[in-house]
């Protein structure tokens, strides 16, 4: 699914959230890398709450185990976090306000 929208969510990006094109290209990146590399798929992730929350978790745990310092950690959980958001309230425009934030990860801990 994510294939097939991915320019009309360039297109909306640009035209909707009134994001330059370099800036949705970026979004539009991080979007590719969750649904290759880190989520068994951007779709599933978004399709409720409660796999949203997973996935929330596995972007944390991904960005721990990679990177050297908390910075780093929290500038590639942060972006990747925002990326799949705003994927979220394109393909769930009535409904994405209820989904959770990172903040509702309870007990996650971050490595130093």
């Amino acid at each position: 699914m994510f294939e097939e929208n991915k320019e009309d969510f360039r297109k909306w990006l640009i035209e909707d959230k009134k994001l330059s094109s370099r800036v949705a290209g970026d979004v539009l990146s991080r979007c590719k890398r969750l649904n290759k590399t880190i989520l068994e798929s951007i779709d599933l992730s978004i399709s409720s709450p409660e796999s949203y929350l997973t996935s929330l978790k596995e972007i944390k745990d991904y960005s721990r185990h990679g990177k050297q310092s908390a910075k780093t950690q929290y500038a590639l959980d942060a972006t990747l976090i925002a990326a799949m958001k705003k994927y979220c309230e394109y393909r769930n425009p009535h409904t994405f306000q209820n989904y959770p934030n990172a903040y509702s990860i309870r007990g996650y801990k971050r490595s130093s």
